[in-house]
């Protein structure tokens, strides 16, 4: 069955307020593929899950309103009620961020980033999108109500690569720790750590309840949650370091 990571309470979280509870497991756990997933929650929902595509081309992204570096860069989407999901994390880390609008309506963001952009070419660009969009959900929504968590990454031991991978995911969960806390005082919960294995993650958002489901080939078995505040203590978990 997939692991329900429950944290303990959260200080930046008021009292009654539900963290974002983050389910992983393979495919195999889950017994059904992400397409399954997304149409059962969606049968009899009024609007359709937001697709946050990462390899859509940018001007399908803008008449979404999905900021974005332009084609093969990030993607962030608005921040709205409806469920969200993203498929194809490899080298890419996604960001969940769940709040409460002042008048109780349910909202989220997801992201999409590719460290090969948005730590290089795109990072002005990615850092001035992402303080946008949370400086946007922090206006609307209630105090003490807004939660946040990272996901994907790649920490794979091939050869010639490896520590370029690496780093990569080191400093991508520096640099979106850095900017959220930055903004919303708190650094976002690390889930599961990266992947060790070739293959991508999935994800799925289901707002109102604020449950992420996140597949992946195969689950860290010594790795749940963790901040920027301890990633070099996790990361001997993951071998090869």
């Amino acid at each position: 069955m997939p692991e329900g990571v429950s944290p303990k309470p959260i200080e930046h979280l008021r009292e009654g307020v539900r963290p974002i509870m983050t389910c992983v497991g393979t495919r195999e756990d889950f017994d059904f593929r992400l397409d399954h997933l997304v149409q059962y929650f969606n049968k009899s929902k009024s609007f359709p899950a937001h697709n946050i595509d990462y390899d859509a081309p940018s001007y399908v992204l803008n008449k979404n309103d999905f900021l974005n570096g332009g084609d093969g860069t990030y993607v962030i989407s608005i921040p709205d009620s409806r469920d969200k999901f993203s498929q194809g994390y490899i080298n890419c880390t996604g960001l969940i961020i769940a709040g409460i609008k002042k008048n109780g309506e349910k909202v989220s963001i997801l992201s999409h980033q590719d460290p090969d952009s948005f730590l290089s070419d795109t990072k002005e660009d990615f850092v001035r999108h992402l303080q946008e969009r949370l400086q946007e959900i922090l206006k609307i929504c209630q105090p003490g109500t807004i939660d946040a968590v990272v996901v994907g990454g790649n920490y794979l031991p091939q050869p010639n690569f490896n520590t370029i991978y690496k780093q990569h995911y080191l400093d991508s969960i520096s640099l979106i720790s850095r900017e959220v806390e930055k903004i919303l005082g708190f650094n976002p919960r690390v889930e599961n750590g990266p992947k060790v294995v070739v293959g991508g993650d999935d994800l799925y958002f289901d707002n109102e309840n604020r449950r992420l489901y996140f597949l992946r080939r195969k689950v860290n078995p010594e790795t749940g949650s963790f901040t920027q505040a301890t990633i070099d203590e996790e990361k001997n978990k993951w071998g090869n370091n």
